[in-house]
């Protein structure tokens, strides 16, 4: 199946989305801020990232989709937050993200977004 890079700070929301994703067949890599998103996605590209907005430390979720959006290539990225509102939904769109979605959301919604992006992109 695919490799999704999860990046999320909340531990319960890891917990729950990378079951889900995995129950689903997939590989799930998990980063928990914008440096670790970065290096893990330079060591294997991933099919598709889901990003939490709001993350620990200097790089922020935004910070991440404009990086992965940089590539020749990029592969879908789904933004999660809890940061509700259309100037965030803008400047996630503005830099290409695939979907935006606002927490909380249930495992299953956030999967099935997922595997329609892949599809999308011929991964899956």
């Amino acid at each position: 199946m695919s490799h999704i890079l999860l990046v999320e700070d909340d531990p319960d929301s890891v917990d729950i989305y990378e079951t889900r994703f995995v129950r689903a067949g997939h590989t799930v890599r998990v980063a928990e801020d914008g440096h670790a998103a970065l290096r893990l996605f330079q060591q294997e590209p991933p099919d598709a990232v889901v990003i939490d907005i709001m993350l620990p430390g200097k790089i922020d979720g935004f910070s991440v989709l404009e990086h992965v959006m940089d590539e020749e290539a990029p592969p879908p990225c789904i933004v999660i937050t809890a940061l509700a509102g259309d100037e965030n939904r803008e400047r996630a769109e503005a830099l290409g993200c695939a979907a935006f979605i606002e927490k909380p959301l249930s495992p299953r919604a956030l999967l099935a977004v997922v595997e329609e992006k892949l599809k999308r992109n011929g991964e899956g």
